[in-house]
């Protein structure tokens, strides 16, 4: 028990320090709504790691969009520069849904973990979308 409390610790501490550092000044509802979809990624890589082998693409997605989400709060809340961000927002969510595939294909249980930061990455793209025409 002690063993899969620390493991949920550690993935969940390295999407939620991050991003903890650059929304402090946030919306409450943006870091709660935002808080809650790293919970549900936390479990979704949780059970592909604990139940089945990890396949290369799952590995590449995962960084790959650990990689690109970070590059976008990054751009967007510490530079408030849009068009970088946007362009690491829209990777972002590519990668998020290579990540759903990959991961319906290990389980399908856990890849609807991941709906709710697919349906969030893809109203922000959306956002992004209607600011600039």
């Amino acid at each position: 028990m002690f063993k899969i409390t620390i493991s949920l610790l550690i993935i969940f501490l390295s999407w939620f320090l991050p991003t903890a550092l650059y929304t402090i000044n946030e919306s409450p509802c943006f870091i709660i709504v935002f808080y809650l979809i790293i919970i549900f990624l936390t479990i979704n890589i949780f059970t592909i790691i604990k139940n089945y082998h990890l396949s290369d693409d799952y590995l590449f997605a995962l960084f790959s969009n650990y990689l690109c989400l970070h590059g976008y709060i990054i751009f967007n809340f510490v530079f408030n520069n849009l068009l970088p961000a946007f362009v690491f927002l829209v990777a972002s969510f590519l990668f998020t849904i290579f990540l759903y595939q990959t991961s319906s294909k290990i389980n399908k249980i856990a890849s609807y973990y991941l709906l709710p930061y697919l349906l969030w990455q893809s109203t922000l793209v959306i956002i992004y979308l209607i600011k600039w025409f």
